[in-house]
């Protein structure tokens, strides 16, 4: 999530539209993750948009380390860093 840093940096230059930026994709992000829990509205954790459908309604409860899809990916990128 980019905003976070987007609306920092807008608060540290005193620059108004990185501020609106930084709303809007909060906003937007809202929108799209909103999903009814167990205690009211919470955000999900992963949404697949190229197939519409929830891949972890964890409610940003689990990290990303429980896919063994995205494991093999992470592996990689660590081998790579450790090898620089």
């Amino acid at each position: 999530m980019g905003f976070p840093f987007i609306a920092y940096f807008g608060a540290v230059t005193d620059n108004a539209t990185l501020l609106q930026i930084s709303y809007d994709q909060c906003r937007l992000y809202r929108n799209a993750l909103l999903l009814d829990g167990p205690t009211g509205k919470l955000w999900g954790h992963i949404y697949d948009d190229d197939t519409h459908e929830w891949v972890d309604k964890g409610i940003w409860a689990t990290g990303q380390s429980t896919h063994g899809s995205h494991e093999k990916d992470r592996q990689f990128t660590a081998a790579q860093f450790s090898r620089r």
